[in-house]
């Protein structure tokens, strides 16, 4: 790793760390209320009216809750794709999921497509909601340091949306080149316009 590089990756890590405390004070009850909030500006933004399949994510407790959005877009006809492990490549796929039976509790102790999902080419989705430790209103995302969603995302045409929480939403964070960018972001209070950066 070069000068440059190194330096990247440890302010991000310092960056996560910092971040640590504020997620450890959000208490269960504004955690909620946050993520009503963003599931509220999902529904009304133009890129999930007009999307025919999406990209989900089952959350962890340090990220807004998602999960009402997936029975929404089952309810309107959407296809409907999670992150899956994918043993062969060691790393994660999109997989389409019809509904709670098609899930298993995966290797981070998240729900993910069963293996029996079909696989889903990210180059055929429309909208990508992204989880991530931070964000810039520029479309700027830091994750959790594995990359998963940087390779899920390489080949993907559609609009990248990162959501996240209020103080998750920073003005300036480390990147990498191969960090992928998102067009949208969107917490409680805050959402950038499409195209953002």
């Amino acid at each position: 790793m070069g000068g440059d590089a190194e330096r990247v990756a440890q302010s991000k890590a310092q960056l996560r760390q910092e971040l640590k405390s504020r997620w450890a004070a959000l208490d269960p009850v504004e955690r909620a209320r946050q993520s009503a909030a963003v599931c509220a500006q999902v529904l009304v933004l133009p890129a999930w009216r007009e999307a025919r399949s999406v990209a989900l994510f089952d959350p962890r407790g340090d990220e807004p809750d998602i999960r009402p959005l997936f029975a929404e877009a089952l309810r309107t006809g959407r296809r409907v794709v999670f992150p899956g492990w994918d043993p062969d490549s060691e790393t994660y796929c999109f997989r389409e999921v019809c509904g709670e039976g098609d899930f298993l509790l995966g290797r981070f102790g998240l729900r993910e497509p069963s293996q029996d999902c079909p696989r889903f080419g990210p180059e055929s989705l429309d909208l990508a909601l992204v989880p991530g430790v931070a964000f810039t209103l520029d479309g700027a995302r830091l994750g959790r340091g594995r990359g998963f969603y940087d390779r899920l995302l390489a080949s993907f045409r559609g609009t990248a949306c990162g959501v996240c929480f209020d103080f998750q939403v920073l003005e300036k964070i480390p990147v990498a080149a191969h960090d992928v960018k998102m067009q949208r972001v969107l917490s409680p209070t805050s959402a950038t316009r499409d195209g953002a950066g």
